[in-house]
């Protein structure tokens, strides 16, 4: 009887402390991101056109973990007009390092899906992420920027398409204006699978090229 009467009195307090942390618990800052990717799409040899508006989303939990939502759409052109893209993380990170508010390096550990749209069909592969990425105070308001995302293990498209793998990353540079920065690099997605059917052993997926964009830190 006293066993479950602690019990009782142990839930009811974790009901009532849980909603008055939430209450009580604020961000500590974060940043939102809207980019333009345009560049070049590369399927196992055949180049042509893409490009994409896309969003990058950080909310900091406390001053050193952070979660992360990336979100990229691409449309093909030419000849892979009908193909389009959609690239989908989700990470949470933690910052190493942080000798200035203009300065910082993090690592984490997320989970990614790549959606492929042909006509007729709508497939995907998922996998988790390793990644890297920091920026670095340069003169005045200027900073640069860059991260480097490892997908080591990536869902099969299909019985003839496995083992896939595939590597993520951008540099570039920013900009501080008064409310709000600037940003324009370099973006690259590499994804790769072995392909047992009639043709290349290989098929790979790549997207590459300029990105430019709109930022705002709170």
């Amino acid at each position: 009887m006293i066993r479950k009467l602690w019990m009782a009195l142990a839930i009811t307090g974790m009901v009532l402390a849980v909603p008055t942390y939430a209450i009580a618990w604020t961000p500590a800052g974060g940043a939102v991101n809207l980019g333009y990717w345009l560049g070049e799409m590369d399927f196992s040899g055949e180049t042509d056109d893409m490009d994409g508006y896309g969003v990058e989303a950080d909310l900091w939990l406390t001053p050193r973990l952070c979660v992360s939502l990336d979100y990229y759409p691409t449309n093909g052109g030419g000849v892979f007009r009908q193909l389009d893209t959609n690239y989908v993380a989700l990470d949470l990170k933690w910052k190493v390092l942080s000798p200035n508010e203009r300065t910082a390096l993090s690592v984490g550990i997320g989970w990614q899906s790549t959606s492929l749209t042909i006509p007729g069909d709508r497939i995907s592969t998922k996998g988790p992420r390793l990644l890297v990425e920091g920026e670095v105070g340069l003169r005045g308001g200027l900073r640069g920027y860059a991260g480097y995302v490892y997908l080591p293990d990536l869902d099969d498209l299909d019985e003839a398409v496995t083992n896939g793998d595939g590597v993520e990353y951008a540099l570039g540079l920013k900009l501080d204006v008064r409310f709000f920065d600037v940003y324009a690099g370099y973006r690259v997605h590499d994804i790769s699978f072995e392909f047992s059917g009639i043709g290349p052993t290989t098929i790979e997926i790549d997207n590459a090229g300029f990105v430019a964009g709109i930022g705002w830190t709170f």
